[in-house]
């Protein structure tokens, strides 16, 4: 699914069969309240700042497409990322970045500044450092949130990825392509599944694992 984070929130804790487990998955990352949360889902309030970050890496990882974050640079993610998984702190990172405040940070990461050149190489370098690191929460995320990913009810990422490659399948001219490009997202045991919906590219498309 794409759309603002907002969207996406929402239909991610959208059905009430998986909602309490989505919860439980997104306050465990977050470390938001119930209370919190709730008012996510009924669009009463949204997440703000540091917890707006958490918030789009774990949607993000989870397959979501959102307005803001994922057209971001990839070494602008993957600060992001670090942040949101707490492998390195706020004040450090600016210090290596040296930005003069955080708040340039946040400008960069929620609202998408630009970076010069110069910033770019200094970020470059400093994501490279952090690398294996990083991979690591990555992989800790993917495996502990794999149920709501994989299994059942619309909110999975299977079925964001489904979604997606309807919506390549009717726009995209070049549409092997652009499939192949969702189709890395997705973990080599769901290929299956995939296979059994996108038969319609089976002329057309060579599957590997």
């Amino acid at each position: 699914m794409r759309g603002t984070t907002t969207e996406c929130l929402q239909h991610y804790l959208g059905p009430d069969a998986t909602y309490l487990r989505n919860m439980t998955y997104l306050r465990r990352f977050t470390s938001a309240t119930s209370k919190a949360v709730i008012g996510w889902r009924v669009g009463v309030a949204g997440p703000q700042r540091e917890m707006l970050l958490k918030v789009r890496v774990f949607l993000d990882v989870l397959g979501y497409e959102i307005e803001g974050f994922s057209n971001l640079p990839e070494d602008v993610k993957s600060l992001a990322q670090l942040l949101a998984f707490g492998c390195i702190i706020p004040n450090s990172a600016r210090r290596a970045l040296c930005f003069a405040a955080q708040e340039t940070v946040n400008r960069i990461l929620l609202n998408g500044k630009k970076l010069t050149r110069e910033q770019e190489q200094t970020l470059s370098n400093y994501i490279r450092g952090h690398e294996d690191q990083l991979e690591t929460a990555l992989q800790q995320l993917r495996d502990s949130t794999g149920e709501a990913r994989i299994a059942g009810g619309d909110t999975t990422a299977l079925q964001v990825a489904i979604d997606r490659v309807s919506e390549l399948l009717a726009s995209e001219p070049d549409r092997v392509r652009a499939a192949r490009i969702v189709l890395k997202k997705i973990k080599p045991e769901d290929l299956d599944r995939l296979k059994t919906f996108c038969v319609i590219l089976d002329s057309e498309a060579h599957w590997t694992r």
